[in-house]
């Protein structure tokens, strides 16, 4: 668009807010169907939040996680003082959150590192170096230096190295280790800057191999190795070269480390780095496992070179009798039908001229990969061999390659070819064969397929567009499978529009049903098979089999049953586990006076301190056993919920710690119990700041 009119488009008031409401609902719409996609993979995704720019702009977490380095650099080198407001600053420091994670903290210096922002990296680091929150103080001690250093090194951001450096050495604000260095200089060949490389050598000390000390001699051998590795998948032959003549550790005479060695150079597609290890230690690359990944990074020259060396190889050995042609390939069972699928002709015309063989499966592989390049080349030279080559393109959902196929063998396509582009979820691909073929699925397998596969816009497209299809009621099996797969909606949407399946059921599948239901803690389908049951419902079994689940749900709707059949401590650590204050209020208003006897290892699975509270007001309740308050404090303690020691300690508190004296916190191993006894608030800010480190905090 020309930018005149842009501009005058943009000077009315009224046109300007549609244009960018129609994009405000364009991104949120992209970002909501790009959340719904990463939640049907993976059911932790948080909920979908769309955040304004003001409040964007004050949360650094957020201008990480979108890459809005220039507004991060800003939002930090525009705070001028913040000892004055450090309790404003820490509201604005996390919108998310009520206090920031360390994890969190440690993100941005990680991002920041990679950006080679010196200044920027300085300002935080003192930023966050004397931030306070209600209980705790960042230090420079919180965070891992040395991990800072590696990750430096690796992206290549040399400033930052220097930086750490001089902060460590001269300064001394940073605590560094002879092994951090040593961690740093093995990564540091990833950065491909030699420079970098030789700036870290000046601060290693390289060990000798040490012999007479077996696990020290494989840690550093681990770590030189790590350093060879990371240099071959670079390319760096400068640092491998200077290992090799600095330092007394040479992989290459061990067969192990070689093979390795030469496995990361062949996959890393450095050239120059394969010849000079063919070059200095006569490595061979030809091996199926070297050109299949030629073909995948597209590397002729490279497949050329490896086949040359092999040839001159076998015919330096044998002139007579020289091993030429297929005979090559068969020996590292190389065929082309295994390497089809990474689309690259220039390659599979290339080996197949100097003799490698087709194999077995040669066009079910091309209709796999979908190349229709390599398909009229093969077409040429290799007739198909396949009784249902549509079939096989249509169950991999290539529209194009079963369009190819039609036009070649239009043999028809068999029930067995729709069925898998069901199983596949290839809607397109349905669509195009309902509309150019004549061949329909009336068998049952295809509906089963959508329900067992949880193809819900499938079986819905079916209701649409082929009732006869649709109207086939699943099997037990089809549903079965649905659940198994935590299909549930797929499962809800079989008893809407099939009213006929449940009354089909034979008892014996009713109480099979009611069992999974039970085990995968779905109380509203657990409630349609008991209804139907009737008199007839094995609920003891069902109950009895929640025991193997990892839900309570339904146990709880019948605790009649539950009560008999289950150990109720089995629903008393769930909802503890699970920190469900309300279930453990029915739960002690029930049992509490009678069966209540909790084990006491229990307490080690406190993570809320809403529970935390409710536990320690019905102390007596719960636990018959005598137990004293040291020892529900150090069960706390084993679980690593040093929140919850301290809050207990801050809100009982313990006159004397007889027990427990040998429990050691954080890396200077402090006896955390030992220390209370003597200096108690000291110790509970000990236990605050682990806290801190392993991202726990108490929300009042």
């Amino acid at each position: 668009m020309d930018k005149y009119l842009l501009c005058f488009l943009l000077n009315n008031v009224y046109i300007r807010n549609q244009i960018f409401n129609q994009v405000y609902q364009l991104n949120r719409n992209l970002v909501k169907n790009q959340w719904r996609q990463a939640l049907k993979s993976n059911s932790n995704v948080k909920e979908f939040v769309v955040l304004r720019w003001e409040d964007m702009i004050r949360n650094p977490i957020q201008l990480v996680n979108h890459r809005y380095y220039s507004e991060l650099k800003r939002f930090y080198l525009t705070v001028r003082n913040l000892n004055w407001r450090v309790e404003r600053y820490c509201t604005d420091f996390s919108f998310e959150n009520k206090y920031f994670k360390h994890s969190d903290l440690y993100s941005i210096l990680m991002h920041i590192a990679r950006l080679n922002d010196v200044e920027l990296f300085d300002h935080v680091v003192e930023t966050l170096s004397f931030l306070s929150f209600d209980y705790i103080t960042i230090k420079r001690s919180h965070f891992d230096f040395g991990e800072l250093l590696a990750l430096a090194a690796q992206s290549n951001s040399l400033e930052i190295v220097k930086y750490i450096i001089r902060a460590h050495r001269y300064t001394r604000r940073i605590d560094l280790t002879d092994q951090d260095y040593f961690k740093a200089l093995s990564r540091s060949p990833l950065s491909k800057n030699y420079e970098l490389f030789l700036l870290l050598t000046e601060y290693v000390n390289f060990p000798e191999p040490n012999h007479h000390n077996f696990e020290r001699n494989l840690s550093n051998h681990h770590i030189i190795l790590e350093c060879y590795i990371n240099a071959m998948r670079s390319g760096q032959i400068e640092c491998v070269k200077w290992l090799l003549a600095q330092t007394k550790w040479n992989p290459f005479n061990s067969v192990k480390d070689i093979a390795q060695l030469r496995m990361y150079a062949g996959e890393s597609g450095s050239f120059e780095m394969m010849k000079w290890l063919k070059e200095s230690f006569n490595m061979s690359f030809f091996s199926k496992r070297f050109i299949d990944h030629c073909l995948k990074i597209k590397r002729l020259d490279i497949i050329e070179w490896i086949y040359q060396c092999e040839f001159e190889t076998l015919e330096k050995d044998n002139p007579i009798n020289t091993l030429l042609g297929s005979n090559m390939f068969i020996r590292i069972g190389f065929y082309l039908d295994i390497a089809l699928h990474y689309r690259y002709l220039d390659g599979i015309l290339f080996l197949f001229e100097k003799g490698a063989p087709f194999g077995s499966r040669i066009w079910t592989q091309v209709a796999k990969c979908g190349d229709q390049p390599t398909a009229n080349w093969l077409i040429g030279i290799e007739p198909i061999d396949i009784e249902h080559p549509i079939d096989v393109a249509a169950s991999i959902g290539n529209l194009e390659m079963v369009k190819w196929m039609n036009q070649t063998c239009p043999e028809g396509l068999s029930d067995d070819g729709i069925e898998k582009t069901i199983i596949g979820g290839h809607l397109e691909t349905l669509e195009w064969i309902y509309e150019n073929k004549t061949e329909r699925c009336l068998n049952v397998k295809a509906i089963n397929a959508a329900v067992s596969y949880n193809r819900m816009e499938i079986i819905e497209w079916f209701k649409l567009n082929d009732r006869e299809l649709f109207n086939q009621c699943p099997s037990f099996v089809a549903v079965k499978n649905a659940i198994h797969s935590y299909s549930f909606e797929m499962v809800r949407f079989v008893h809407s529009n099939y009213p006929e399946y449940i009354n089909g059921l034979s008892e014996a599948e009713l109480n099979e049903s009611l069992v999974l239901l039970v085990e995968y803690d779905q109380l509203d389908l657990f409630l349609i098979y008991r209804d139907r049951l009737g008199e007839r419902s094995n609920l003891v079994q069902a109950i009895r089999a929640s025991r193997h689940g990892g839900s309570y749900s339904v146990a709880i709707h019948h605790l009649d049953i539950a009560d008999r059949e289950i150990e109720l401590s089995n629903i008393w650590f769930r909802a503890i586990n699970s920190n469900d204050l309300q279930m453990i209020e029915l739960l002690a208003e029930r049992f509490g006076k009678t069966n209540a006897d909790l084990p006491h290892y229990f307490i080690s699975y406190i993570n809320d301190i809403k529970v935390l509270d409710y536990m320690i007001d019905n102390y007596h309740l719960l636990f018959r056993c005598k137990l004293s308050w040291d020892i529900f404090v150090i069960m706390l303690y084993k679980g690593k919920q040093y929140h919850m020691v301290a809050h207990f300690l801050e809100r009982v508190g313990c006159s004397y710690f007889y027990k427990g004296e040998e429990y050691k916190l954080g890396k200077h191993s402090v006896l955390i119990f030992k220390l209370y006894n003597t200096h108690r608030t000291r110790a509970i800010k000990r236990l605050k700041e682990a806290a801190f480190m392993n991202n726990q905090y108490i929300d009042k």
